[in-house]
């Protein structure tokens, strides 16, 4: 199992609104629940939730977001891992680790300090991940630049390495290590089936992914960090 997400070295630092202390979490985040293998895909099991969480699902179950991948291969680097990751809120706790992880390609884990594969697509939900919640300290963003990309915002972050799609109820977050291959995963992101679960999608047997040029636009609310876990679809 590639364990390169554990490594992504992006954190999102998150003001707590009434609190003077600001806290991080790691934007790949380390799962505190118990960690399950499924074939190639890797998941969570819980279920917990909150007004502010969405409910975990299992990496054998299909999420409760829309959620997207690069298919079997991009780039010429064939999909090497999948990741379903859900933790259990914690009390007092605003924010939590809720994703699909796609990774593309490998690295070599003797390096020290680990390493980061060369592209991995992750997507949240944005009622749980969005633009707003990137701050360095109150009221000052993390330094970023907006763009359109394929119809919908979206932030450059970190010299390109990080690129984020706001779309519908989903943040697309993906990483790499070069900002050229990166533009060009987010030009070819699409969504993975709703009734298919991360374990299926990364089985021989998986459904084809229909390319769609444009994404749909971010839900009211969703950049800016208004958008409800409890409502919409």
């Amino acid at each position: 199992m590639n364990t390169s997400w554990f490594q992504r070295s992006m954190w999102l630092v998150v003001i707590l609104v009434g609190s003077s202390v600001a806290f991080a979490i790691q934007a790949s985040g380390q799962p505190s629940a118990q960690t399950v293998q499924v074939d190639n895909a890797v998941g969570v099991e819980t279920g917990s939730t909150s007004p502010e969480h969405l409910a975990c699902t299992s990496s054998n179950q299909p999420a409760n977001f829309t959620y997207y991948s690069l298919g079997s291969a991009f780039d010429e680097l064939p999909l090497t891992d999948v990741g379903r990751i859900c933790q259990t809120p914690q009390a007092g706790e605003a924010v939590r680790s809720n994703f699909t992880s796609y990774m593309y390609g490998t690295c070599d884990t003797r390096q020290e300090g680990g390493c980061a594969v060369p592209i991995e697509v992750q997507t949240w939900p944005a009622c749980e991940r969005n633009l707003a919640d990137y701050e360095v300290q109150a009221g000052v963003p993390y330094p970023h630049k907006m763009t359109l990309t394929r119809g919908t915002p979206s932030a450059v972050f970190d010299g390109g390495t990080r690129l984020e799609l706001y779309t519908g109820r989903s943040t697309i977050v993906i990483f790499g290590n070069d900002p050229d291959q990166v533009a060009r995963a987010a030009a070819a992101v699409q969504a993975e089936p709703a009734s298919e679960s991360p374990a299926a999608s990364a089985s021989p047997q998986a459904q084809p992914l229909v390319y769609r040029s444009t994404l749909p636009v971010p839900a009211s609310g969703a950049m800016a960090g208004g958008l409800s876990c409890t409502s919409g679809s």
